[in-house]
């Protein structure tokens, strides 16, 4: 995973969003606020929680992209996308939120 103070503080910044809003499966945000991974990584940014919403592409960040790239190397069943890993493979918010810990910490800078 690529280290970087900013990857480390959009993790810990979206670990408090999905904190403090609650966790949902399915959608990127429900109509009670709580948010998924993908769009608690997106908030912490000042994005829109969906990223589909400057359109029909679906649009990446970095931090979604390096957080994808170290599920697949963790993950046994290979998942492809963030919201198959929310959805389908993450059980609890309490796992999104040990996931986004694990990144954040890979991603801080070596002293």
């Amino acid at each position: 995973m690529k280290q970087s103070a900013e990857l480390e503080k959009i993790y810990r910044d979206a670990q408090a969003i999905i904190d403090r809003r609650g966790w949902c499966q399915l959608t990127y945000e429900n109509p009670s606020g709580e948010c998924c991974i993908v769009a608690g990584i997106r908030l912490a940014q000042g994005l829109s929680a969906d990223p589909f919403a400057e359109g029909y592409v679906r649009v990446w960040t970095e931090a979604e992209r390096e957080l994808a790239n170290l599920t697949e190397s963790i993950s046994l069943i290979g998942t492809p996308t963030l919201e198959k890993l929310n959805s389908y493979v993450l059980r609890s918010k309490e796992e999104v939120l040990g996931l986004l810990d694990l990144a954040a910490d890979l991603a801080a800078p070596s002293p």
